[in-house]
């Protein structure tokens, strides 16, 4: 069964607050869930509308990327966070 529920999916800027980014996170996870979103490609698809900022300066470099080695290699929701993660948490961070 689909709820339909209003929810107002915040937009991310890149802040490299580790809280916020994994607030972020767990919000889109709740929202995929209760939507019953299970489509990697969608859940992307969905994010990168929310994405501003320094996030969507990273998001569309790496698009730029991809159209000139046509290779996907953020082809999951995991993989997206991961990316993410791994160009807004502080270096060192676990």
């Amino acid at each position: 069964m689909k709820l339909e529920v209003k929810f107002d999916l915040k937009f991310f800027g890149g802040e490299t607050d580790v809280e916020k980014l994994n607030q972020w996170l767990k919000q889109l996870k709740v929202f995929f869930i209760v939507q019953m979103i299970e489509d990697n490609k969608k859940n992307i698809d969905i994010v990168a509308l929310k994405l501003e900022g320094h996030t969507l300066v990273l998001w569309e470099a790496y698009c730029d990327v991809v159209n000139i080695f046509y290779e996907l290699f953020v082809t999951s929701w995991r993989s997206f966070k991961e990316l993410l993660q791994g160009q807004l948490y502080p270096l060192g961070h676990k």
